[in-house]
Order: C-alpha cells, then structure tokens, then sequence
C-alpha cells in the first residue's frame, strides 16, 4: 500500500498513470505541506513563552521586568491559530481535492489549487507577527511546497486528459 503508485484505491491505479506528472508531484507535495504544518502547530504550543518574549521585544517591552512579562503575555498575537489552520484545515483539504483531481475533474484541480494558495498565503502572513526566527523559517519552508504545488495544480491540462471517460 502506498500513496505514489495508488494501490490503496483501485480506480486510482489506473489514474495515476495516466496522470501528468505535474499532479503526480503535486500529490507527493502533500507530505512536506501537512508535515510543515503539524510542525508549526507543535512549534506554536510547546513554545509560547518563545513567542511572547519574542512580541515583548519587538515592541520595546524590558522582558527582565514583571510587569512587562505580563503586558506582553496580554497583548501578543495568538499564533497557533494560523499553524492550526495551515495543517489541519489546508493539508487534508489539499489532498482530497488533488485526489479527487487524479480522476480527470478540472474542478478539484482548481479547488486544489485554491486551496494550496491558501495554505501559503496563511503561512505568509504568519510571517508579520513577531516570532522565534525558527518559526519564521518554518513558515517559509512551508510556502515554498504549498506554492509550487498550487501553480502546478492551476496549469493548464490538455482537454484529452481532463475529460473524464
């Protein structure tokens, strides 16, 4: 049983064979999108004191004081909610949809595609908060996978193939 040669589903077999290696990759795509994003989710709540310190600091707070402890502790961004919507709503999302796509049905494409955008867009804007520079990076990593994997979804397919027998 495995993802790449579609022996979990039958009618997927056939499929990924016939399929264009672009959405061949862009279903491999899947793994570092959701892995990224698990990460970020795990990075968010085993670190939050990382990420208030970090807010504390950008915005001129003596985090050796308290009282600035406290306010930023307050006032700081919530940044597990971005995480959390990157891998369990844009990952899973992303796979069905690109699956669905193996199937010959441009519209799971395009919704594929969306949805990877979406996922890198989320990712982007994490990237405004103050942070931790390792959750920065993960950020990156994570719109370079989902990016890629959006165009390839939204290029063009020849009619031949995208027509459903």
């Amino acid at each position: 049983m495995s993802l790449v040669d579609g022996s979990w589903h039958p009618p997927l077999r056939a499929a990924w064979g016939a399929a264009p290696w672009r959405l061949r990759v862009a279903v491999l795509l899947v793994v570092p999108v959701v892995v990224l994003g698990v990460l970020r989710c795990w990075m968010a709540a085993h670190y939050a004191p990382l990420f208030v310190d970090a807010y504390g600091r950008s915005v001129g707070l003596d985090m050796t004081q308290f009282v600035d402890q406290q306010v930023a502790e307050r006032d700081h961004p919530i940044i597990g909610d971005s995480a959390l919507f990157g891998a369990v709503l844009g990952g899973p999302v992303y796979l069905l949809l690109v699956l669905r796509g193996l199937t010959r049905h441009r519209w799971s494409l395009v919704s594929a595609g969306a949805a990877a955008a979406v996922v890198a867009l989320n990712a982007l804007g994490s990237l405004g908060d103050p942070a931790p520079w390792w959750y920065h990076l993960s950020a990156v990593a994570l719109v370079l996978p989902a990016a890629l994997a959006a165009v390839l979804c939204l290029l063009p397919v020849s009619r031949a193939w995208s027509t459903p027998d």
